[in-house]
């Protein structure tokens, strides 16, 4: 749900860039066909966007806001009832069960399927309209298109292969108002139509959205009066036609007619010069908004160093980045969540805790036993089928409430197994020339969470810190401040101080006791990253 809202906030914010893009650099060309081809492909574009991954080593102040809405809307507090749902109650208290509940995430999303929801019936209800208006009309084949008198409308559209006409229009100036609708018909301009109507459904609160399909009805008519122009009719009564039908309403969203769009557009665009065709370069404007958009929207990687000692010797790969980077060393470039297919284990840890992988309950003095015959098994699965041995992804889900004695001791188990399965690799493997390619466990960690019903979900700014040591150290400008026994809001404080000398790049260094809860170490962490803050040690004090 989060990450459709986000996905929805993102693709949105594109419309909106794309609309000013089009607004300033082609709505004023006469260059309609490629007019209506930009703006459908920047549509796609603009939905496709928020999908592409990049990923970049250092983030900017505004990215990092960024990722912290976005870690608020992916990983706030909520989790699929789905994750375990055989685990009895008393075997393991309230440590995986989804507490349900109505957040503002429910909310926002109720009302956003409300909007979605009613324009979709209004569009329905506009094409049922239509096709009845049609059905009742007197129907009169006209080349290759039918045309459909009636009385009870006051101005001409056209749909599909339909061409709509009042029964004056038929009599008085059937052959101009024909020409124009069977225009709109040869350009499929209806075909445009659907196409946008898709996208305002699904943006029907992005008022981007709406202009630009506005904009994109305007090109209609500018391209079939046009075209009719262009057939030999006399520019000046095709103007005086225009004028005398300006007046009547506009009945539906998903037709071109005869006198929609701004009367002054149209007849400024039958008699402007005809743009070059080299303007069409201008799109090429578009290229540097949109390498703007896609960095604003990479994955900034923070510096992370685990340590088991005050020596800060890093216990081995333990993170997605991990992942990330074995995928770009196999296949050369980071996969897409639907070309993965690695083997997947799961490894739980409740408040109090206690253990399960892949459903099992087990101890931590057990776990590399049952992490070995996993891998084991695949590996087996591997060579039998005759198939190159992949990664064994181990997806680590915890509470906000485990401690972070536990979770360490985890990572260095797994990390410590992982070392061991390639050593064993590269005795059989023929490839083991590339032995990082053989690393076939990798640790994908997430936010921990609240799953625990008594587990706060936020440390409190004006709660005291004990067990946690902070280091803030600058080594260029000659800072260092050493925080123990501290709130948030002194951390927040420290914080601000150790960024705002110039050219400050401080690095954080977090002690943190066994029985510390990894909610609060993520709080924390949380707090030096809104603080630009990119580079952060920790270890067991």
């Amino acid at each position: 749900m989060g990450a459709f809202i986000l996905y929805i906030l993102k693709s949105g914010f594109c419309l909106i860039l794309f609309y000013l893009f089009y607004r300033l650099a082609m709505k004023q060309t006469t260059l309609f066909r490629f007019n209506r081809l930009t703006i459908l492909i920047g549509f796609s574009i603009c939905s496709l966007l928020p999908l592409v991954q990049l990923n970049i080593q250092q983030e900017l102040p505004i990215q990092t806001s960024l990722k912290t809405i976005e870690t608020f809307l992916v990983t706030n507090n909520e989790s699929e009832s789905t994750i375990i749902q055989t685990a009895p109650e008393d075997q393991i208290e309230n440590s995986y069960y989804h507490q349900k509940h109505i957040s503002w995430k429910h909310v926002l999303f109720g009302i956003y399927l409300l909007g979605f929801f009613a324009t979709f019936l209004h569009f329905m209800l506009s094409t049922v309209q239509m096709i009845g208006l049609i059905r009742q009309s007197e129907k009169i084949k006209y080349n290759n298109y039918t045309l459909a008198i009636n009385n009870q409308i006051t101005t001409s559209f056209n749909w599909g292969r339909f061409i709509v006409l009042s029964q004056k229009d038929y009599l008085d100036h059937s052959h101009e108002i024909i020409l124009h609708e069977s225009m709109h018909l040869r350009y499929n301009h209806t075909l445009d139509l659907f196409i946008t109507q898709f996208f305002i459904i699904l943006h029907w609160f992005n008022p981007a959205c709406w202009l630009l399909k506005r904009e994109l009805q305007e090109v209609h008519e500018y391209e079939a009066d046009n075209g009719v122009v262009n057939t030999g009719i006399d520019a000046t009564r095709y103007q005086l036609l225009l004028v005398k039908k300006a007046v009547g309403t506009r009945l539906y969203s998903i037709a071109n007619g005869f006198n929609h769009s701004k009367l002054k557009n149209r007849i400024t665009m039958i008699l402007k010069e005809k743009t070059k065709k080299h303007a069409r370069l201008r799109v090429l404007l578009a290229v540097p908004l949109l390498t703007c958009v896609l960095y604003l929207f990479a994955q900034p990687q923070m510096m992370e160093i685990v340590a088991t000692s005050n020596q800060e010797k890093p216990v081995g790969k333990n993170s997605e980045t991990d992942l990330f980077e074995y995928e770009k060393l196999v296949h050369g470039r980071v996969l897409n969540d639907t070309e993965r297919n690695y083997e997947t284990a799961f490894i739980f840890v409740n408040k109090n805790d206690k253990l399960m992988f892949n459903n099992d309950f087990v101890t931590i003095e057990n776990l590399p036993n049952n992490i070995r015959l996993f891998v084991e098994n695949e590996h087996k699965k591997a060579i039998t089928g005759n198939k190159k041995v992949k990664a064994v992804v181990i997806t680590f889900i915890y509470d906000r409430g485990s401690s972070y004695k536990c979770i360490e001791k985890i990572k260095s188990i797994v990390s410590e197994l992982s070392g061991e399965f390639k050593e064993t690799l590269i005795k059989t493997e023929a490839d083991a020339n590339d032995p990082d390619k053989l690393y076939p466990v990798l640790l994908f960690t997430s936010f921990p969470k609240n799953y625990g019903a008594t587990t706060p979900s936020k440390t409190t700014d004006d709660k005291v810190l004990t067990g946690v040591k902070i280091t803030i150290n600058d080594v260029e400008n000659n800072y260092t401040r050493v925080l123990e026994n501290f709130t948030f809001d002194s951390l927040t404080s420290e914080l601000k101080k150790a960024v705002s000398n110039p050219g400050a790049t401080p690095t954080i260094h977090i002690n943190a006791a066994p029985e510390t809860k990894m909610g609060v170490i993520t709080d924390i962490k949380q707090a030096i990253r809104g603080a630009y803050i990119y580079s952060i040690t920790y270890c067991p004090l």
